[in-house]
């Protein structure tokens, strides 16, 4: 839950990719885009996420993707 303004109820949503195995994203025509490391996502397309991808839900509020290995890993370099 982000919790701005700027961020609707239903601004974008995670899925599992069953084909590829890994995770994607899809915008929900959000008023004020999602964006994957700094470019702007297009309205109802799924794209496929990569550990370590910037997402954004307005310039301001960034997260850091990681699948379960990267995450680990992530955690493991920087404690």
């Amino acid at each position: 839950v982000v919790d701005a303004q700027a961020v609707s109820k239903f601004h974008a949503y995670f899925t599992e990719d069953l084909y590829g195995g890994g995770y994607c994203l899809t915008d929900s025509a959000s008023m004020n885009g999602t964006f994957r490391n700094g470019e702007p996502m297009a309205a109802k397309e799924r794209t496929v996420l990569e550990d370590g991808d910037l997402i954004g839900f307005t310039p301001e509020i960034t997260f850091r993707f990681h699948t379960p290995d990267g995450f680990y890993e992530a955690i493991r370099r920087d404690p």
